[in-house]
């Protein structure tokens, strides 16, 4: 997908507008740590479990893992953000912290090289016009580089309230003082896809992008797990741990374990 309209769009929105303002302007620490320390009771991690973070960004949760004695790989498509991220490191943590620059599609690792894996932060369900098995293929590469055994972590926006307040409020508005981001939503009903068309503005300076990103029910992508030989052992709503409400949980997080019958080679 080197030279997809995908890529094009992820240089657009996921640039240094994008990177400034939530890195630093919407930089929530204390959610940051809280988050961490779910995934880590969730998935049983520890000093001697490795964990990869797919598309892991500028690497918010990663610092947060190296804190807490867990070895965290993160691999994200955007070198920018890995070079921001390695300059937060601090310098004992440096050499423990592998950042890889790679797409979810086509993970560099080898098989069974993970204890766990996770994605969060709405950084599943692109490319669906440009490559529409590419959410079965991520999942199929997520298992293939797990151990048998091994759990995957995944955290997408709830649909049904997605849906919602993209009919009800199909502009919003988050300003601080020095940026703004100025969002368009739509809600294609027939493709299930969700289109948002973004300016940002930091410091008078206007960038605009946007992106598509289907939206998955609890059971379709419990379905597709499955496909891809990962069984669904967790359904949570948030990050506290609440049963997760259709209508209501802010977020879809799936737990999936990796089926160890489906990977055992023939003898």
């Amino acid at each position: 997908m080197k030279n997809s309209s995908a890529n094009k769009w992820q240089d657009a929105y996921f640039g240094s507008a994008y990177l400034e303002i939530y890195s630093e302007h919407l930089y929530e620490k204390n959610k940051i740590a809280a988050e961490t320390d779910f995934i880590i009771k969730t998935l049983k991690l520890n000093k001697t479990t490795r964990l990869l973070d797919i598309a892991c960004g500028f690497g918010k949760h990663l610092l947060f893992f190296f804190k807490r004695a867990v070895p965290a790989f993160g691999l994200d498509i955007n070198r920018s953000y890995l070079q921001f991220a390695m300059r937060k490191f601090p310098a004992s943590h440096a050499k423990k912290s592998p950042l890889v620059q790679g797409t979810m599609t086509r993970l560099p690792f080898q098989d069974g090289a993970f204890d766990a894996a996770i994605s969060l932060f709405n950084s599943f369900g692109y490319y669906p016009l440009d490559c529409p098995d590419a959410d079965l293929t991520t999942l199929k590469e997520v298992s293939r580089a797990l151990k048998s055994g091994g759990r995957f972590f995944l955290e997408i926006p709830n649909k049904q309230p997605v849906v919602r307040m993209a009919c009800e409020n199909p502009q919003t508005l988050q300003c601080g003082l020095e940026f703004a981001i100025h969002e368009i939503w739509e809600y294609d009903k027939t493709q299930n896809l969700l289109h948002n068309k973004t300016t940002f503005n930091v410091r008078g300076k206007t960038t605009q992008a946007g992106y598509c990103l289907r939206l998955y029910t609890k059971g379709e992508l419990a379905a597709l797990f499955k496909k891809a030989g990962l069984s669904v052992v967790g359904v949570y709503g948030d990050y506290n741990g609440a049963p997760y409400s259709r209508s209501a949980s802010p977020y879809l997080i799936l737990i999936g374990k990796k089926e160890t019958s489906r990977w055992k080679k023939k003898t």
